[in-house]
């Protein structure tokens, strides 16, 4: 439980934080010549002997949505540039949308456990958790009980199994 309590911030600040590095931050004026940016978002997309240089151009990809800057991968050795936009987005998207599924797959987890723990401790089956035994209920009527917690997902197997040879140990 402690490490989902830890797990989960963590996975929601990487997405943010991958969203922000690789999709907000290269598009703010303020960094378009910030050679960090340029560093790390080169190492993506960029290959080995090329270096990334985002110039302030009217993106023909994005100008629907006003980004006024072009990634290009630059050859440091024959002065050709290519423009990396498109792989930009897929890398900066796909990174984004793969943390921010597990982030939310993580929360869902966490959510499904808690309601499952809050339904096992309101359910009523004490002839077969109090350890105390009901007078009026047989043998069948606790494991019929029994068998249908199971089944509902209210206790575990290894639950079942337990609860179920203590029943019949009291024969």
């Amino acid at each position: 439980m402690m490490v989902r309590v830890i797990l989960i911030p963590l996975l929601n600040l990487l997405w943010v934080g991958i969203m922000a590095g690789t999709l907000i931050i290269p598009i703010m004026p303020e960094f378009i010549g910030d050679n960090t940016v340029n560093s790390v978002l080169g190492s993506i997309l960029c290959d080995p002997d090329e270096k990334l240089e985002r110039v302030e151009e009217v993106n023909p990809t994005l100008s629907d949505m006003g980004i006024a800057m072009i990634p290009y991968c630059m050859s440091i050795t024959r002065e050709t540039r290519r423009d990396v936009t498109e792989r930009w987005l897929v890398i900066g998207l796909v990174a984004t949308g793969v943390t921010f599924l597990l982030s939310t797959l993580a929360e869902l987890s966490f959510a499904f456990s808690l309601i499952r723990q809050k339904v096992k401790q309101s359910v009523q089956f004490a002839p077969i958790f109090s350890g105390q035994a009901n007078q009026s209920a047989n043998l069948s009527d606790q494991l019929l009980q029994l068998e249908a917690a199971q089944k509902a997902g209210l206790i575990t197997y290894d639950e079942y199994d337990q609860k179920r040879g203590e029943i019949l140990k009291k024969l």
